[in-house]
């Protein structure tokens, strides 16, 4: 998009996911943001799984607005989290989410999951 130059290859072989993660026995898993997190208006972060929130690793809120060309004007700026944000959380019982925060239909808040053991594994 925006007059950037792309390539597109067909592959000949079977992409394999790896399998998803089951979270250990506390429930301690690890969401990592591959794009923006868009928190909403009291800036929560809605479908933040788990019962603590332990710890996180983020970068600078990064301001992220756009144009409405139905009305024809710009939409406010909002901050977001960067991709590659990271949270720690305890407590999660359940299907690990593929998104959080707010515009997910959108593609924002996208996060891949991974475990977090107090062992150092």
């Amino acid at each position: 998009g925006e007059h950037r130059m792309a390539e597109v290859q067909a592959l000949e072989k079977e992409i394999v996911l790896p399998e998803p993660v089951t979270p250990e026995k506390d429930g301690q898993i690890v969401l990592i943001a591959i794009s923006p997190v868009a928190p909403d208006d009291k800036g929560n972060i809605p479908g933040l799984p788990g019962d603590k929130l332990m710890s996180a690793c983020t970068g600078r809120p990064e301001p992220i607005g756009g144009w409405d060309s139905r009305a024809h004007t710009a939409i406010p700026l909002r901050r977001c989290w960067p991709a590659g944000s990271v949270w720690f959380l305890e407590g999660f019982e359940g299907e690990p989410p593929s998104a959080i925060g707010m515009a997910t239909e959108w593609g924002f808040g996208r996060v891949l999951v991974g475990r977090w053991p107090h062992d150092g594994q």
